[in-house]
C-alpha cells in the first residue's frame, strides 16, 4: 500500500467478504410483536444513525451515560477554547453524501480500480474543500482518494479551524464498495493518522451497504436501544406508543413499504408515528419526520386535501413563534400558493 494517495493506488481487499449473501429484506412488522422478529433476521449491529433531530435529542436524554468530571479544575478559558482537528478525528468519523453527492466519481473509482462485487480500500486520503460542491452535499469538505471525490465530511467536521492555513487535510482511510445492478455504493471511514482507535468495519466484517442491509440494521438498533430502557425510562417511552408500537420503530418499516409502493400499508404507519410523535409532544412540537412522510405519501396518493390536512395537524401543535421555521410550514405554504396561483 502507498503512503500518499496522489502517487500510489489505495490497499484493497477482496474475496470471501465479497461472495457472502445479499441481505434479507426488512421484516415488516404488523403488530408490536412482530416488530421483535426484526432482531431475529436483520444483519449485525451498526452505529445508530440519525433520522430526526428532535428524536435522537430525546434518546441522548434517555440512554447517555454521564460524562466523569475532568482531573482538575475546569475554566472558561478551556470550555470556550475550539478543539484542535486532531481531536475531532481521533475516533474514526463516518464520510457522507457517498452514495448522493459523490455517486459519480465513487462509480467512477469503482469501475478504475475494477470492483467486481465487494472491495475494501484502506490508505490515506486527503480533506479539502470543494468550490463546487452540489447542494445535495452536507458540507463542502470532500474526501479526495487518489484523485477521486469520494465523499464529503459531515458538517460538524467543516469549520474553519480545521481547515485553517492548510489547502488539504492528510487522514486515513477505510472504505468499502458494493457494485450492483443498481450501481455503485459505499461507506467509508476516516480518522487522525495519529489515532489508535480502531475503525468500526473491517475486510473481514463489512457494514451494511445496501439500504434494505442499512434498514433493518437501523431497526434492530432503535428495537434495542428501547429494550434498554429503565423502568423509569420505559415510563416516558410509553407516551410515545399509545397504540402498542413506538414511533421510532414506525421509520424503517415506513421506508420499506415505500420501497414496495404499498402506499396505503405505509400511510397507516406513518399515521401511527404521527399519533405517537402527538403523544409524546416536544416543546417546539411534535417530532416531524412523521408528519412529513404522511404527506409524502398522500401525494404519491393523490389525495390532495388530505395532505394538507395533516400538515395543518401537525401546525396546530406548534407553538405560533416557532411554526413559520418548520420544514412542515413551509411545505404547506408553498401548497397553498401554488393553489392561489392556478386560481
Amino acid at each position: 500500500m502507498g503512503d500518499d494517495y496522489n502517487s500510489a493506488s489505495p490497499s484493497r481487499t477482496e474475496g470471501a467478504s465479497a461472495e457472502r449473501a445479499g441481505p434479507s429484506q426488512v421484516p415488516i412488522a404488523r403488530s408490536a410483536a412482530d416488530l421483535s422478529t426484526v432482531e431475529s433476521r436483520a444483519p449485525g449491529l451498526m452505529r445508530f444513525r440519525e433520522w430526526n433531530d428532535e428524536c435522537m435529542s430525546f434518546l441522548s436524554r434517555l440512554f447517555s451515560d454521564p460524562k466523569p468530571a475532568a482531573d482538575g479544575p475546569s475554566t472558561a478559558q478551556d470550555t470556550l477554547r475550539p478543539p484542535a482537528w486532531e481531536d475531532l478525528l481521533l475516533e474514526p468519523v463516518e464520510v457522507v453524501s457517498m452514495n448522493t453527492a459523490a455517486k459519480h466519481d465513487l462509480a467512477e473509482f469503482a469501475m478504475t480500480f475494477d470492483v467486481r462485487k465487494r472491495a475494501c480500500f484502506s490508505g490515506r486520503a486527503t480533506l479539502r474543500r470543494d468550490s463546487e460542491a452540489p447542494k445535495s452535499a452536507a458540507s463542502d469538505l470532500a474526501v479526495w482518494l487518489d484523485g477521486f471525490r469520494v465523499g464529503y465530511a459531515s458538517r460538524y467536521l467543516a469549520v474553519d479551524e480545521l481547515m485553517e492555513g492548510r489547502d488539504g487535510l492528510e487522514v486515513e482511510v477505510l472504505l468499502f464498495l458494493a457494485r450492483g445492478v443498481k450501481g455503485t455504493r459505499g461507506r467509508a471511514w476516516i480518522r487522525a493518522l495519529s489515532s489508535a482507535e480502531p475503525f468500526p468495519f473491517s475486510a473481514e466484517n463489512f457494514p451494511p451497504l445496501s439500504p434494505s442491509e442499512q434498514s433493518a440494521t437501523r431497526a434492530l438498533e432503535t428495537t434495542a436501544m428501547l429494550q434498554k430502557a429503565t423502568a423509569g425510562q420505559a415510563f416516558e417511552l410509553r407516551r410515545g406508543a399509545p397504540e402498542g408500537v413506538h414511533y421510532l420503530q414506525t421509520v424503517e418499516v415506513i421506508r420499506q413499504l415505500k420501497r414496495e409502493k404499498r402506499y396505503e400499508d405505509a400511510l397507516e404507519w406513518a399515521m401511527i408515528g404521527v399519533r405517537g410523535a402527538e403523544a409524546d409532544i416536544f416543546e417546539r412540537g411534535p417530532a416531524p419526520h412523521y408528519t412529513e412522510e404522511a404527506a409524502i405519501i398522500l401525494r404519491k396518493l393523490g389525495r390532495h386535501e388530505d395532505e394538507k390536512e395533516v400538515l395543518r395537524r401537525y401546525l396546530r401543535l406548534v407553538p405560533e413563534q416557532y411554526k413559520a421555521r418548520t420544514r412542515v410550514y413551509e411545505r404547506l405554504a408553498k401548497i397553498e400558493a401554488k393553489e392561489r396561483g392556478k386560481g
